[in-house]
């Protein structure tokens, strides 16, 4: 694995413990400040679009955008820049998170993380989740 891979996993990893401190970094008035940009229709939907700003300087809040629905309220897609740059060797980091139902729940299904690693170039790793099971065992093929 070469340098700039370890250095991008190294990020994944942040992504990680995010999920692991929910309460620090939820999309709440206490870690955000909130502006509404504009509505937006996408798909048949209708979408608010807001402006999150971090209340502090934090590797693990995001400069960025929402996309939530008019209807449900229920958070489509995030997009943008950790409020703190969580590493030197990282420039421009940007992530995306995107989310749907799944059997019943709302869940993120996918990210993307692009940066531009120093010395090295850039670097884009995606994730999609693409099968869930509910309820029973689930075998893995060897």
């Amino acid at each position: 694995m070469s340098l700039g891979e370890k250095i991008v996993r190294k990020m994944l990893e942040g992504e990680t413990e995010i999920v692991e401190q929910s309460g620090a970094n939820d999309i709440t008035p206490e870690n955000y400040r909130f502006e509404l940009l504009q509505c937006q229709e996408e798909g048949g939907r209708r979408f608010y679009v807001l402006k999150l700003i971090p209340n502090r300087k934090d590797k693990h809040l995001l400069h960025a955008r929402i996309w939530v629905d008019s209807e449900t309220f229920r958070l489509h897609r995030m997009s943008g820049e950790p409020g703190k740059t969580p590493s030197w060797w990282l420039r421009d980091p940007h992530i995306m998170f995107s989310y749907a139902e799944v059997g019943g729940m709302w869940l993120q299904v996918g990210s993307e993380s692009n940066v531009d690693v120093r010395l090295f170039g850039q670097y884009r790793m995606v994730s999609h989740d693409i099968a869930y099971t509910m309820g029973g065992s689930l075998s893995l093929p060897h």
